[in-house]
């Protein structure tokens, strides 16, 4: 069975957050929160957390991907959210939040907290802990980039200002073939995997590589600004997805030239992965349960 997974990350929602206190602030006016219809054969989109208009919408989000965004860019590696219910990663849901006003970045992080609070019963504490990482660093001596990343010519945090006050339209899921609007990023899951963004920053970079490698990556390229960005690469064998293990039977195989991911970072971006051992801080999960009904 063959199964594409396409990941549009609309929104990451910035700050950094204090997990041992309490969400304070705004909340949302009412949220509907409910389980994802299982996914079919065919691509299956998984929205992480965006701004439409009055609403706040996740698609087919597991629990885990709906806190890396209430948390902002603070734990966005894999390996980085510790413990919680077996369902962590398995279990998805669709969530509609109504919206009041134009709310911040940092406000709506701290209502989706608050929803993740209320609904799920999370509980959390972070902790710094020594962990195997790899390190994004650039590959050229002269710091030249590859031929499939070069500087956005939009401004990205502009862009992403005007959408949140309704100066700009919203960002929405590429048409079948097309690539992200501008400032937005999506991901492929398959044989042939495929990170695409329209104007990413690296530190949005390493948190899709995370994904990918299995561990937390963190940015020492030293590249400040946004980039566009098409890495294509195979996928790793025995890897797993964001819906977890592919599913059993024979795995459709990539191209023989496909490369692998660690060579498409150095042939197709300019950067590498180095392994090492760091301090990094970590979310633990001290308590969720299975949302409550609407």
């Amino acid at each position: 069975m063959k199964r594409t997974l396409l990941v549009f990350v609309a929104l990451v929602l910035g700050g950094a957050a204090d997990p041992q206190s309490a969400p304070q602030g705004p909340t949302f006016e009412v949220a509907s929160v409910k389980k994802s219809a299982p996914p079919g054969t065919g691509p299956t989109m998984i929205l992480t957390g965006a701004l439409r208009g009055d609403s706040w919408n996740t698609t087919n989000a597991t629990l885990r991907q709906i806190i890396r965004g209430a948390y902002g860019t603070q734990y966005q590696m894999q390996g980085q959210i510790i413990g919680g219910p077996s369902w962590l990663d398995t279990d998805r849901f669709d969530i509609v939040a109504k919206v009041a006003g134009k709310p911040s970045f940092d406000d709506v992080r701290r209502m989706v907290q608050a929803l993740l609070a209320d609904r799920f019963k999370l509980a959390t504490h972070s902790e710094m802990r020594e962990l195997q990482v790899f390190a994004l660093v650039v590959a050229r001596s002269d710091g030249k980039l590859g031929p499939q990343m070069r500087r956005a010519d939009v401004d990205c945090d502009a862009l992403r200002e005007a959408r949140r006050t309704g100066a700009a339209p919203p960002s929405a899921p590429p048409a079948p073939g097309a690539p992200p609007p501008p400032c937005s990023t999506g991901m492929r899951f398959g044989p042939v995997s495929r990170i695409e963004s329209g104007g990413m920053t690296t530190a949005q970079l390493v948190s899709m590589l995370s994904q990918a490698v299995g561990r937390p990556v963190v940015d020492r390229s030293g590249l400040k600004g946004d980039f566009v960005v098409t890495l294509e690469f195979s996928a790793e064998a025995g890897g797993t997805t964001p819906f977890g293990p592919p599913p059993p039977g024979p795995a459709p195989a990539a191209p023989v030239d496909t490369p692998s991911l660690f060579a498409a970072i150095q042939e197709q971006l300019g950067l590498k992965l180095d392994a090492r051992r760091e301090p990094t801080e970590v979310l633990v999960i001290d308590r969720a349960e299975q949302p409550t009904p609407d």
